[in-house]
């Protein structure tokens, strides 16, 4: 362990010493040092692997990093330690913009920008890197993904360094069909499978997506009401589950704001003591869960399917010019903070209604295709 100290030390410390940075070699040797004592000796590892892309990162403003203990590590399997590639996007994906130490955090969300912005990994607007969301209890930080939570076992600082020790290691965001499947919502992953695969390319593919899903037991209630609809209504309906080309994290949802659809509709947002609901039409439906991340966007799981067949297509286009100018200067601004988990509600740091409109109606047969499998299957299935 000590020739292996010495040998990450010279690395690290080379490194800084050739960019001529400030006080490189002592924030090296520091780093080396604060790793070390939290006994996070395969971060280490991969890390001074990585030095010339990682370093010059770390030592510029503040950050905040979640630190996957060597069991954590030891879980991944040898084809992936091995590829230094998929080594540095995970690492890459656990290094966040900003100072977020315990003292900071509550029960409500934090959306956290990562260095990960590698292509075939994350397609978000402006280029932005994936996100973390983030809560805290008053001694861990708490990590939300789509299946689990993963909270923190200590945490240091360093410097300009928040470091919080987990774990596990952080499950990068998966492409929209990967997630329903890990997420549990198996009607919409057995839709778009079975009724509508053609489609799952247009979804995946979009630069920035937000989807309202329905839970499984959703459809059990729509089921009746489903069969009363032709195939331009369920097109409708599908659309205004889908905000294309924009992403919607609850901390940037507001009460009282509207939002336009991919069907040109206007959907609207409530919050309360009792959660966040989104409005379509007659139907409201609460999220139940808030911040599904998603390789292109953001999943909110609500309860109810949003039943309306309107549709305006010179709403959504007028969307659709609106968005385009807005994502010409997105950037990685941070979110802030947003409101309890438990009630999967959003707030903080607010973005106009044009922000979330949609950029463009999805291509009519696909979208319909993916609703008509969607609710055919939950038909069959729950009634």
């Amino acid at each position: 362990m000590k020739h292996f100290a010495t040998l990450a030390l010279a690395g690290l410390a080379t490194l800084a010493t050739a960019q001529n940075t400030t006080n490189g070699t002592d924030y090296a040797t520091g780093l080396l040092a604060a790793l070390q004592a939290a006994n996070l000796t395969t971060l280490l590892s991969v890390a001074t692997q990585n030095a010339a892309t990682l370093l010059p990162v770390l030592q510029s403003g503040n950050h905040t990093v979640f630190a996957p203990t060597d069991a954590a590590f030891a879980q991944l399997d040898n084809a992936t330690l091995s590829d230094n590639a998929q080594v540095l996007n995970l690492v890459s994906y656990h290094l966040t913009s900003g100072s977020w130490p315990v003292s900071r955090l509550n029960g409500n969300h934090t959306i956290l920008t990562s260095a990960l912005n590698a292509t075939g990994l994350v397609n978000l607007p402006g280029g932005q890197g994936q996100k973390v969301v983030l809560t805290g209890t008053n001694t861990s930080a708490v990590v939300h993904q789509p299946t689990t939570n993963i909270t923190s076992t200590a945490s240091v600082t360093y410097q300009n360094l928040v470091i919080h020790v987990v774990p596990t290691v952080l499950t990068i965001p998966q492409n929209l069909t990967a997630t329903a499947a890990t997420a549990g919502l198996s009607a919409l992953t057995g839709a778009l499978q079975q009724y509508a695969p053609a489609a799952v390319g247009a979804l995946t593919a979009a630069k920035g997506i937000t989807v309202f899903a329905p839970l499984n037991a959703a459809f059990e209630g729509a089921a009746s009401l489903i069969g009363t609809l032709n195939a331009t209504q369920i097109t409708n309906v599908l659309n205004n589950h889908v905000l294309n080309g924009t992403v919607a994290y609850s901390t940037l949802i507001t009460n009282g704001e509207n939002a336009t659809t991919a069907s040109g509709e206007s959907i609207s947002f409530l919050k309360n003591s009792n959660g966040t609901f989104v409005v379509s039409g007659n139907i409201t439906a609460r999220v139940v869960q808030a911040d599904v991340l998603v390789e292109n966007g953001v999943v909110h799981v609500i309860d109810q399917i949003l039943a309306n067949t309107g549709a305006n297509p010179g709403a959504a286009a007028s969307a659709a010019s609106s968005y385009a100018s807005v994502a010409a200067t997105q950037t990685n601004v941070a979110t802030g903070t947003g409101s309890p988990t438990a009630s999967g509600s959003g707030g903080g740091a607010s973005a106009s209604a044009s922000t979330r409109s949609s950029a463009k109606a999805l291509e009519v047969n696909s979208a319909g295709g993916i609703l008509a499998g969607l609710l055919a299957l939950g038909a069959a299935v729950l009634v």
